[in-house]
Formats: C-alpha cells, sequence, structure tokens
C-alpha cells in the first residue's frame, strides 16, 4: 500500500503544474515520505541547518522530498499528541540529531502538503521559504519567506530576516537582534515588532497594526485604508511615515525627548511643537498614532 501512495505521489508532483509554477523541484530529489492525509492535517516539522521549502497544494496528499536522506531522518504518527482534535492525524518530521548546529549537515527539504493544514515549523539556522501554508514558523538564525494565499500567520527569528509577502488575515512578527522584518503583501490584522532589527511595512490593505521596535527604525510606506487604526512606537529608533498626497488620515504624532518633523507642506498641524504634532490629511479617514521615546519622528510625502 505504501508504495502505491509513493507512486501516486511522485505522479502527482510530476503532473502538477501548479505545484511546479509554485516552487521549483531539483531532478536530483528523492521521495522520503509520501502520505495520504486529511486536507486540514496539522504538521510539525524540526530541524537544524539546511533550508525547509513548502508547497500547499490542492490535494489530500503529504510528499516530503530532498537531494539525499538524512542520516537522523525521522518521520512519526502522533495522533494524540500536540492538542489535536479527535480524528485527525498529526503528522512530524524531520532532521533528529544530538550535533549542535556548528557540527549538523545541513538538510534540504520539499514539502507538498494541503494548503487547509497547520504547519508547526522550528529550525535553529535552516532557510524556510513557505508558499500558501498557515501557520507557526521560528528560527533562531534563520531567513524565513512567506507568500501566498495563507490564513493566519506567527513568525518569530532571534537574529533572520523575515518577510511576509502573503495574503494574511492575521500575522504576528517578530525578530530579535539585528533581523530586518518586511511585511508587505496583502495583510490585514498585524502585530509586527522588533528588537534592534528595522521594519519596514508597505501594504496598503492593513486595517489594523501595531508595530514597534526598541532600538530599530520603522518605516511606513503606503495609503492607510479608510478605517484603518495604527499604532507605531519606538524608543531609540526612528519612525518614518511616507504617505501620497491622497492619503486621508488623522495622525497624532509625539516624542518625548526627540523631534517631530513634518515634511508635508499641505498638512498643517492643528496643535504641536518640537516633540509633538496632531494633525489631518484629507478626510482624516485612518488613525495613525506614532509615539518615540528618543527618536525622532518624520512625516514626509512618498517619493514620485
Amino acid at each position: 500500500m505504501k508504495r502505491l501512495l509513493v507512486a501516486a505521489a511522485i505522479g502527482a508532483v510530476s503532473s502538477s503544474a501548479t505545484a511546479q509554477k509554485q516552487a521549483s523541484r531539483d531532478s536530483r530529489d528523492i521521495v522520503l515520505e509520501a502520505r495520504r492525509v486529511s486536507p486540514t492535517t496539522p504538521l510539525r516539522i524540526y530541524g537544524i541547518a539546511g533550508s525547509i521549502r513548502l508547497v500547499g497544494w490542492d490535494r489530500d496528499s503529504l510528499v516530503i522530498m530532498s537531494q539525499s536522506r538524512p542520516r537522523d531522518f525521522f518521520f512519526a504518527h502522533d495522533p494524540g499528541g500536540g492538542g489535536v482534535k479527535t480524528g485527525i492525524d498529526q503528522y512530524r518530521f524531520g532532521v533528529d540529531s544530538e550535533h549542535t548546529a556548528e557540527d549538523s549537515r545541513p538538510f534540504h527539504f520539499v514539502v507538498y502538503l494541503p494548503k487547509q493544514s497547520q504547519v508547526t515549523v522550528h529550525s535553529i539556522s535552516a532557510a524556510i521559504d513557505a508558499s500558501d501554508v498557515s501557520g507557526n514558523f521560528s528560527t533562531a538564525s534563520g531567513s524565513i519567506l512567506l507568500r501566498g494565499l495563507t490564513g493566519t500567520l506567527e513568525v518569530a527569528s532571534v537574529s533572520g530576516n523575515i518577510d511576509v509577502n502573503a495574503s494574511a488575515s492575521w500575522v504576528r512578527a517578530q525578530t530579535g537582534g539585528g533581523g530586518r522584518l518586511l511585511v508587505r503583501g496583502a495583510v490585514q490584522d498585524v502585530d509586527a515588532s522588533t528588537v534592534d532589527g528595522e521594519l519596514d511595512v508597505a501594504t496598503p490593505t492593513v486595517m489594523r497594526g501595531r508595530f514597534s521596535s526598541v532600538n530599530g527604525d520603522i518605516r511606513y510606506a503606503s495609503t492607510p485604508a479608510a478605517g484603518s487604526i495604527f499604532d507605531f512606537s519606538n524608543h531609540s529608533g526612528a519612525v518614518d511615515m511616507a504617505l501620497p498626497r491622497e492619503a486621508s488620515a488623522a495622525l497624532d504624532l509625539s516624542s518625548v525627548t526627540g523631534t517631530v518633523e513634518n515634511g508635508i507642506a499641505q498638512a498643517r498641524p492643528a496643535a504641536g511643537g518640537a516633540h509633538s504634532m496632531h494633525l489631518t490629511l484629507g478626510r482624516g479617514d485612518a488613525q495613525m498614532t506614532v509615539r518615540t521615546f528618543k527618536g525622532t519622528v518624520r512625516l514626509r510625502p512618498t517619493q514620485p
């Protein structure tokens, strides 16, 4: 039975034009595991170094591929663990090793799984690239790229870069050290933070956004949607707001010891001074609050 499933999965991978468009597959890849699964099967992936590429597809099957079979590769069926609901299988695979990230051989997984699955990925330095997949993604120093059509995303990296370029209803993302956090795509509800890394926001679809940093600069460059609510906070880093001429927003800008700079000529503050400013652009359809302790707050027009 397993041989039949493997053969069917290989045929599905080779014949699926959608999957080929979503992620390229090296001809040297071998099938490590192939299973027929429920469309909502949760999947947990563990690894240390290398890369993990996940591709959501419209099939009730799970296919795990790699250029070679890692020595410590495991695949375990855990029907009762992790708080999984009754009747839903849970699959767990990865590289199980006692070695540290420094002496572990890199692995490279390509995983095809149902789009409705909820994924949990934990790594040390592995790069994570996921398309059309929802879930929880975390790494210590690896980079994370999330794209495509998803549901909810929870992303964390200690020092690696995070790029959220997906269509998602809810996103929570954070970096610790100097990793850069980029939020774009079509996200609606976002809570994003950094410690020392830069935080860039470049999407007009956010309806509720909370963005914060300790020392990293925060940059917003887009058109706020009507009815949206934003909260930007920083301690030592600057907050740079680049808005187009047609933007409609009520802005409340303040800094305890830093300065507030208004570079939009047509925007006349209703009140304010060197450390605070209240002004309205257009009809004030969006609410945007910016607070820093020592960082500069800059309001400027979008570059043509």
